[in-house]
Order: C-alpha cells, then structure tokens, then sequence
C-alpha cells in the first residue's frame, strides 16, 4: 500500500469519527470507513497517527466537548450523557485524561489547555507525520549555543518568513518553540545573528524525518497533534531542533518536562 493511499484510508476513519463526536466509540465502524480489515487497520492507524483508533476517537470527543463545559449552558450530565457516556464519571475519567483536570474544575476556573484539544488533522499533516519516527533519546554532555540567521529580522515572526526561502548554512537548520507566547515560532539557523539559541544540556527525545525538509514548517501542528501524547510528556514540548543529517533526512531533536 502506497504513502498517500493509507493516509487516504486513514482520513476516511478520522471523518467517520467527525461525523460520530455524540455516539459511543466503535472502532470497527472506523476500520470499515477505511475498508481495512479491523487487524490490518489498527496497525495502519498507529503508523500513520502515532494514536491507536480508540485514544484518537476519545481525544478528539473530549477536545469537541471543551467548548461545552467552559460554555455553563449545559449540565455536565447532559454533555456525558449526549457525547454516549454511559456515566458522568465515565467522562470525568476521560476529561481527566486529556486535559489533566476534572470538567467541573475546568468549568469553575473557565479554562483548558488549547494545545491539549485535538483537532481533525489535514491530509498533508498525515503524511509527514507518516514519514516521522521516533528513534529514542540522545544526549548532550554539555550546553552549546547556536546562532540564529535572520537577514533583515525585526524579531521570530520576521525571522520565520526572512528564512522561508532557504536553510541557513551548516547542518543545524531551525528551532522551534512551541510555547503559547511565541505561537510555534519557526527561524533557521546558521551563521550571524541578531538570535542566538542556547542548547541545554541533557536528555531529549530523537525523531527521523525521511523528506523534503519543508516538511518540517509543519512540526509546530504535529506538536499539538501528537508529539507530547506519543511521547508520554506532561506538557507540550517547549523546544525542538532540527539537524540535517542529508537531503533526504533530518534529525529532530524535542526537549519538554518529563523528557530529560
């Protein structure tokens, strides 16, 4: 089976759940809108997602469901009951799960993490993340520091669309921070300033991207789509590296709590 015929298939199943947020998960009815057999689509759905069938179909009801429990309008029995929990504490368990708070709390204090919510992916989002896979931890002995090359940058915002174009000089090509105050801020690095990027040192997570590295503008969604989960972090990574090994692939390199 080609690339893009199993991240079709697989977007198939991830419509199916669109359309099915209010009824109670069933992963069959997800392998039959891919037309896989129920074995042949589980394995295909961890490949291409990174999630198995069931954790996506239950993070992506419980994301949908957010915008109700901060909302007030609802009882959060009637929001359990409509999203086909058979018990408030069936959903209290898996709001717990996604958001690390229980929804009454949520409700009360009027927020969840957004980074947490998990959206519908795009076809694109899919297959890069096909051709990303996870290579264990490395470490750095030491801290090092990188220069950032920006051309005529007035600061990140400026210095992602100033870098577009090229990959800087040298293997170390681009940082991004996923924190919410920079918004997943992309740059380039190589030789020159005005940015200059301190590597800590440390354990982080090690990643393979087999590509066009103009794949990897797309890091900062799959960051929120799957990084931190399938890495069993506690919060979304705060840093991630990149260095190019060759023209076709790129080590990526995540640091975030919980993964040192």
């Amino acid at each position: 089976m080609s690339s893009m015929d199993a991240v079709e298939r697989v977007f198939a199943a991830l419509d199916s759940v669109e359309h099915r947020l209010t009824e109670p998960i069933c992963v069959g009815d997800m392998a039959a809108a891919a037309g896989c057999s129920l074995f042949h689509f589980i394995r295909l759905f961890n490949a291409v997602t990174w999630h198995s069938p069931y954790d996506y179909a239950m993070r992506r009801k419980i994301g949908a469901s957010a915008a109700r429990v901060l909302g007030g309008a609802e009882s959060l029995l009637e929001i359990a009951l409509d999203l086909g929990f058979e018990s408030p504490e069936g959903f209290t368990r898996a709001f717990c799960r996604v958001f690390g708070i229980n929804p009454s709390d949520a409700r009360r204090e009027g927020f969840v993490d957004p980074r947490k919510i998990l959206h519908l992916p795009d076809k694109f989002m899919l297959d890069v993340l096909s051709r990303c896979k996870i290579a264990g931890k490395t470490r750095f002995e030491s801290e090092f520091a990188l220069n950032i090359r920006t051309a005529a940058a007035r600061g990140p915002a400026e210095a992602l669309e100033s870098a577009a174009g090229g990959l800087g000089n040298g293997n170390w090509i681009g940082v991004i921070y996923a924190s919410e105050n920079d918004g997943g801020i992309q740059v380039f690095a190589g030789p020159g300033g005005p940015f200059r990027l301190n590597i800590e040192a440390g354990s982080w997570f090690e990643m393979v991207h087999r590509g066009p590295v103009s794949d990897l503008k797309m890091i900062p969604g799959l960051t929120d789509f799957v990084f931190w989960t399938a890495l069993g972090l506690s919060e979304p990574p705060d840093k991630i590296i990149m260095h190019r090994n060759n023209a076709s692939e790129t080590q990526v390199f995540i640091r975030a709590e919980g993964g040192s």
